[in-house]
């Protein structure tokens, strides 16, 4: 509660909805501790940093992303963006988001049973495809960054990690599919069995589906795409068109 009244205070935020439930979230990484509150429809994300940076702004990414995606319904809405500082160093950073009640990650709806791998997977290719059509790529796109609501409808979440060209979106749509296997979907289904969903999907795409459309999938499926590199092919055309050569090598020179 007292995170709350202090990004209140920030962003001078009056809330438009308030409510009685209220949740509480923690996890610690090693330079920094993430901790969420949700009230009534939405939710709050401070970041503390154990070691103060002049420099080291992990939601205004998220919150530059999701200001671009205001008219989207495929993603939360975000109502504000904050930071203290202390001695000039950053310190605390909030970020002020919807809150989707009753909506658990398609990892943890698997995890419990909740739904088959085969229903839900193709669901998912829809989203990735709808995705495109509204002009942006999710950079990160794996089972805990999308909710599944208690109606059946999908939002994708966590947006540091977001592109807006999709000029190439057989590119885009071969990353989102192939790397949703290996991140981490094979734990849920064999890969004859995904493959077989993907040619279905892929055959009724409204997406153009160019010559090495399935070379780009099967490399992103197989081999681990470090972030670093991901941001370089979808922020830098040289970089990519240096990456699907290597993809188009790689599969030639395979046995």
């Amino acid at each position: 509660m007292i995170i709350f009244l202090q990004v209140k205070s920030i962003l001078h935020w009056t809330w438009l909805k308030t409510g009685e439930r209220f949740t509480y979230w923690v996890q610690s990484e090693p330079y920094l501790s993430i901790i969420v509150f949700a009230i009534g429809s939405l939710v709050c994300v401070r970041v503390s940093l154990f070691y103060p940076s002049k420099n080291k702004y992990c939601l205004l990414d998220e919150f530059s992303n999701l200001s671009k995606l205001s008219k989207s319904k495929l993603v939360p809405q975000v109502y504000g963006y904050g930071f203290r500082r202390e001695m000039g160093l950053l310190k605390h950073e909030y970020l002020v988001i919807e809150y989707f009640d009753g909506s658990v990650s398609v990892d943890q709806a698997l995890r419990n049973n909740q739904v088959a791998p085969e229903v839900i997977l193709p669901k998912i290719f829809e989203l990735f495809e709808n995705m495109l059509g509204q002009g942006f790529v999710h950079m990160d796109p794996h089972p805990k960054n999308i909710l599944l609501a208690k109606d059946g409808a999908l939002k994708l979440i966590d947006f540091e990690c977001c592109a807006f060209d999709v000029s190439d979106r057989s590119f885009c749509l071969a990353f989102c599919m192939g790397y949703f296997y290996h991140f981490w979907f094979y734990q849920f289904m064999r890969e004859q069995e995904y493959d077989q969903l993907a040619r279905e999907f892929a055959g009724a795409s409204v997406v153009p589906l160019n010559k090495d459309f399935w070379t780009y999938y099967n490399h992103f499926k197989r081999c681990k795409v470090s972030r670093s590199l991901r941001y370089k092919v979808f922020l830098s055309l040289s970089a990519r068109r240096e990456f699907l050569a290597h993809c188009i090598k790689v599969a030639r020179d395979e046995p």
